[in-house]
């Protein structure tokens, strides 16, 4: 309901602190591709905080931090360093 609420006004940009946490795998499912459709048919843009590695897949830009800094940043989620270190 959060989700949907949050939607409803259309923001430009929406931030995301760990969408998927504390629900099972196939409600998380769901909701990152109700946000996945979101993100095209509304050219959305949204800032996801996670610690889930295998979200990685949903950026478009991800930054991996290790105790408060930038440790690497990369344009292309296919080839993030999924490790998430430094």
């Amino acid at each position: 309901m959060a989700i949907a609420r949050a939607l409803i006004t259309r923001p430009k940009v929406l931030f995301l602190d760990e969408p998927t946490g504390s629900i099972d795998t196939e409600t998380a499912s769901q909701i990152l591709g109700l946000l996945q459709k979101a993100k095209k048919e509304f050219c959305r843009t949204f800032v996801m905080v996670t610690h889930n590695r295998a979200l990685v897949w949903f950026g478009t830009r991800v930054i991996n931090i290790v105790d408060g800094r930038i440790v690497k940043e990369t344009e292309d989620a296919s080839v993030a360093d999924k490790r998430w270190t430094g």
